[in-house]
């Protein structure tokens, strides 16, 4: 009779065993479900924090760096009011082009060298300035497939 009883104490702690793990995992499933995960501004996929960006609620990145806002000149234009916003891995840059002189400028291919804050290339993506009639703006746009969303200012450089 000893090892019958043996037997059904250790039966009766195996089955004790298992009711116990199967409870806390039934109670560690809980609390992940109650505890919301709601992703931080400027936190990827990745979960890498981007400090000059933005997410938007339908997942689009904006550019925050007051640096990559800044007007720049090329060739006697301003480049002004500069967004840079990427959205599934198609990042753009858009920028007003004024001519502030008294004679078109403009018609030319240029490339918009995007750098990081410690001023390192990230990318180099080209694209056109229309003409441009004294005291007129027009747009840039340019575009490329990757995400440089997270840039820290950009140089631009006629072709």
């Amino acid at each position: 009779m000893k090892a019958k009883e043996l037997m059904i104490v250790l039966g009766i702690i195996i089955v004790l065993l298992i009711v116990i793990i199967v409870a806390v995992n039934v109670n560690k499933g809980k609390e992940d479900e109650e505890t919301p995960q709601t992703p931080a501004v400027g936190v990827t996929e990745e979960n890498k924090v981007e400090e000059f960006v933005e997410v938007q609620e339908d997942g689009s990145k904006v550019n925050t760096s007051e640096e990559l806002k800044k007007t720049k000149t090329i060739d006697g234009l301003e480049i002004s009011n500069i967004r840079l916003v990427e959205n599934n891995n198609v990042s753009q840059v858009v920028a007003d082009v004024t001519n502030p002189t008294n004679e078109t400028l403009g018609d030319f291919p240029v490339e918009i060298i995007v750098l990081d804050k410690e001023g390192n290339e990230i990318t180099r993506i080209g694209g056109y300035i229309d003409r441009v009639n004294a005291g007129e703006t027009v747009q840039l746009n340019a575009s490329a497939t990757s995400d440089f969303a997270n840039a820290y200012d950009f140089e631009i450089v006629k072709m």
